[in-house]
């Protein structure tokens, strides 16, 4: 008798087509180069260590082959880490601007 767990989670490898994944990838990649990253440094007066972690955030899955590793066998995580992750660089009062210009609210 197999697990409950085992059930839930051994997922097959392809579970989802391949273009399900490259549709979410896509969204990821909209997510980061819709932005006009320089001028939103400059106008929110973010310090050196804030614009280096963004930076490597928006570098960290330069591939789909990168982010598919990843984030395969949950592909909507992407979002909630992405935002969990600039809420912690920029703080509370910066990433509610952020949020609301870019994430509409």
């Amino acid at each position: 008798m197999r697990r409950f767990n085992d059930y839930y989670y051994n997922y097959p490898q392809d579970y989802y087509p391949a273009d399900y994944y490259q549709s979410y990838y896509n969204d990821y990649r909209q997510s980061i180069i819709n932005i006009n990253w320089n001028g939103f440094f400059v106008q929110h007066r973010l310090n050196r260590w804030q614009i280096d972690q963004i930076l490597y955030l928006n570098n960290l899955y330069s591939s789909f082959a990168a982010w598919n590793n990843f984030y395969r066998y949950n592909p909507d995580r992407w979002y909630y880490d992405r935002f969990y992750a600039m809420e912690r660089i920029l703080g509370p009062r910066v990433f509610v601007i952020f949020q609301n210009n870019y994430y509409h609210g």
